[in-house]
């Protein structure tokens, strides 16, 4: 999967300094490089390209609510609340409240322009540490585009 591996190289964003520190108000900055909607381009799950069986389509960010269009569907569906971004870690945390199914989502994330990608654990038993999706795992990677207008 070398665009996924190609993205999951790049900077963070154009908006971290070179030494890495950030403002204080960089979550609301962050949130608003999540804003709008982005396609969905390749996934991958515990080291296979599922890209072509997952069902998703896109995701939209609105606020801190995001929904998510699957295949087949005309209307998007809610799909959780971004309860947090935190991007002292490297690589930058983000916790998402699911709403079908109930729970916690612990995910990371980069974005660089407009490509992000996505990293969780199929369970949400964990957080990954890396935009890899090692064999046999439930780790999920996803590289989404931003649609633009």
């Amino acid at each position: 999967m070398p665009l996924l591996l190609l993205a999951s190289m790049l900077p963070a964003d154009a908006s971290a300094s070179l030494d890495g520190t950030r403002p204080q108000d960089a979550e609301v900055d962050d949130l608003t490089d999540f804003q709008g909607t982005w396609e969905m381009v390749v996934i991958s799950k515990g080291g296979k390209d599922i890209t072509e069986k997952d069902d998703l389509v896109s995701l939209t960010c609105s606020g801190r609510d995001m929904t998510c269009l699957l295949k087949g569907e005309t209307k998007p569906r809610r799909h959780g609340t971004i309860l947090r971004l935190d991007r002292s870690g490297c690589p930058p945390a983000v916790d998402l409240l699911l709403h079908e199914p109930r729970g916690l989502e612990p995910g990371i994330y980069r974005r660089y322009g407009s490509l992000l990608i996505w990293a969780d654990e199929e369970y949400n038993r964990y957080r990954p540490t890396t935009f890899q999706s090692p064999k046999d795992t439930g780790e999920i990677v996803i590289l989404f585009r931003r649609v633009m207008k």
